[in-house]
């Protein structure tokens, strides 16, 4: 057995302490511990933190059961293992001892031989247990560094495109909740997010060039060329190749007039066919001029069947464009940010599509705040528009 393995024993038994005795000190670098009521059971484990604990049934202060349960409970036990020392153990028994936590059972007075098995046993799985420690601890740091490069990468595309970071992470969000509404699989959730908030990486690595070498931001913009670019970045990263695929399909028509492969219906990815309209909708909705965010989901819907899947534009609708019935029953006027006045007040909190709340229900607009809501709504947009008390201007 590898060293130190520490053996804390709960009996009031001498037979069974004298077993367990002779048992450790046949056995290399074990050392044995003994408690003589399920309270000092407790406070040695606490103390010596040991790999298993065998206690008897029936103790004083706490029960076998009950020591068991207040081990589990403790996280730095966690790892504890635990058997269980009984007379008779019946179904009932072992049964309230299985929901108590305990790992194995031994009658008593147990047998030497049966001792020796049960720890060495437990010393096998002690050491798979400090393995599997090891390798959480190596996957949570590796997951840690993962989730920074990350994060790198979407504030370097905000960075050369100021509004990046906010427009991503508000398509990854609708995303996410039209996915849901098709039950796509939780374990392709992420490569969604991925996808969603790094869509845009292609605009700043590789931006496209005209015959003189000066660059075309139009062209670089235009939606078939950078999620291609975007695509051939991505894929040169192990973890990112999942969300790559997800990218280079978004360009993709539902009627199959779409870039680079002409995928039709089904073809296209269901993932790449739901961040397509969003993707559409957000880019609209942050061009040059003012916009209604109402207005252009109806302009998309319009592509339904051509540009996109039809049954993805149900689910757009839902998730951004339909306003809840029971806010057109309110003592409030839904007003698009374009056409907000000085004077008007607030029926409703006013938020952006990230969340962030810009102006209390209450508020009355002035030249200021009108300024600063349309600034905020260029790069966090304010989908629905504000409400606006009737009785207003």
């Amino acid at each position: 057995m590898n060293p130190a393995l520490t053996v804390l024993v709960a009996a009031d038994d001498p037979l069974v302490l004298g077993i367990f005795r002779d048992v450790v000190d046949g056995e290399e670098a074990t050392r044995m511990v003994v408690a003589r009521s399920g309270t000092q059971a407790l406070d040695y484990a606490r103390k010596f933190s040991p790999d298993c604990v065998f206690s008897s049934a029936s103790l004083d202060g706490l029960d076998g059961l009950e020591l068991c349960r207040r081990i589990r409970a403790d996280r730095r036990l966690g790892y504890t293992l635990f058997g269980l020392l009984a007379n008779d153990i019946d179904r009932e028994m072992r049964a309230a001892a299985v929901d108590a936590g305990v790992d194995d059972f031994l009658s008593g007075p147990p047998e030497p031989d049966e001792v020796r098995v049960r720890l060495r046993r437990m010393a096998r799985v002690r050491d798979q247990l400090k393995r599997l420690r090891v390798d959480e601890r190596c996957d949570a740091e590796a997951a840690l560094h993962l989730d920074q490069v990350f994060s790198l990468l979407v504030h370097l595309i905000d960075s050369v495109l100021p509004g990046a970071a906010v427009r991503g992470s508000a398509v990854a969000s609708s995303a996410l909740k039209i996915a849901n509404r098709f039950e796509v699989p939780e374990h392709l959730l992420r490569d969604l997010e991925i996808a969603a908030r790094l869509c845009e990486i292609g605009k700043v690595v590789t931006p496209a060039t005209g015959e003189d070498g000066t660059v075309e931001n139009v062209q670089a913009d235009h939606l078939p060329v950078y999620v291609m670019s975007s695509k051939a970045v991505m894929r040169q990263v192990s973890w990112l190749r999942e969300a790559a695929e997800v990218v280079g399909s978004i360009a993709e028509n539902w009627d199959g007039t779409g870039l680079p492969d002409r995928l039709y219906k089904g073809q296209i990815p269901l993932r790449s066919r739901i961040l397509r309209i969003l993707i559409d909708f957000h880019q609209a909705l942050t061009g040059p001029g003012a916009h209604d965010p109402l207005e252009i989901v109806a302009r998309l819907a319009e592509h339904g069947g051509t540009r996109y899947d039809p049954v993805v534009v149900l689910h757009f609708q839902t998730v951004i464009g339909d306003v809840p019935e029971k806010k057109w029953q309110g003592h409030g006027t839904l007003i698009a940010v374009r056409d907000l006045k000085d004077g008007m007040i607030l029926s409703e909190d006013l938020f952006t599509s990230s969340g962030v709340k810009l102006l209390a229900r209450g508020a009355t607009l002035t030249g200021a705040t009108l300024e600063v809501i349309k600034r905020r709504n260029q790069v966090d947009p304010i989908l629905e528009g504000a409400w606006i008390r009737r009785e207003t201007p």
